[in-house]
């Protein structure tokens, strides 16, 4: 599967980054090609029906990826009203 011009959610993203403690919030962000292989029998315990070559269940293969951050000055004003 092969997606093109990926548009991140920054509300989301911002989200976890948030969770993880990274001190950044996503203001855009995008992905120009962002492709999806799967081995499906592979996934389900069968043998490798496309090559012996093949060891991994899924591949992800990002080009061009972009991001605009920003200081999360909410999480500082946080942590600052706690001492």
């Amino acid at each position: 599967m092969v997606l093109e011009n990926v548009n991140l959610r920054p509300d989301k993203l911002s989200e976890v980054m948030a969770v993880i403690g990274l001190p950044f919030m996503l203001k855009a962000g995008m992905i120009s090609r962002l492709e999806l292989k799967l081995n499906y029998f592979k996934m389900m315990g069968g043998m490798n029906l496309f090559g012996s070559d093949d060891d991994g269940q899924a591949e992800v293969f990002i080009e061009d990826f972009f991001l605009i951050l920003a200081p999360n000055t909410s999480q500082r004003q946080m942590k600052d009203s706690y001492l």
